[in-house]
């Protein structure tokens, strides 16, 4: 009974440290230098097709934060200094910045514009920005 109960907690163990690795691999970010988000959020936003300025926001910072912190699309909090910078970047008070980060991926799952836009954006970042690095 107990030699069971042991091969079942070295199971789980091993399974977790399964788990931890693929969760690192998945959380770590793309790119790494926020002196970058001012520039390649403004190219974002020209490149947007949305029209409601609120929307086209949430969209950027969607894909800014797939870029630069993924785990904050999973509720996670904000890496250290990134609300800053989005602060600055969009001119809007940090408070905001948690606002329009609130429910993001809620939105990217009902609306299919939204996440169409999304995902047409994250194609191009990935396509043009990505192999440069």
């Amino acid at each position: 009974m107990i030699a069971r109960q042991i091969e079942k907690i070295k199971s789980l163990k091993k399974q977790q440290t399964e788990i931890n690795r693929q969760l690192k691999e998945e959380s770590s970010p793309k790119l790494t230098a926020k002196s970058t988000i001012p520039r390649m959020s403004e190219w974002l936003l020209h490149e947007c097709r949305e029209d409601n300025e609120k929307t086209k926001i949430r969209i950027v910072l969607f894909v800014i934060c797939a870029m630069f912190a993924p785990v904050t699309l999973a509720s996670e909090p904000l890496p250290r200094g990134l609300r800053s910078c989005l602060s600055k970047t969009f001119k809007i008070k940090g408070g905001m910045v948690s606002y329009y980060l609130n429910g993001l991926y809620l939105y990217y799952e009902r609306y299919k514009s939204f996440r169409n836009e999304v995902d047409r954006l994250l194609e191009i970042v990935n396509a043009s920005v990505l192999p440069n690095i």
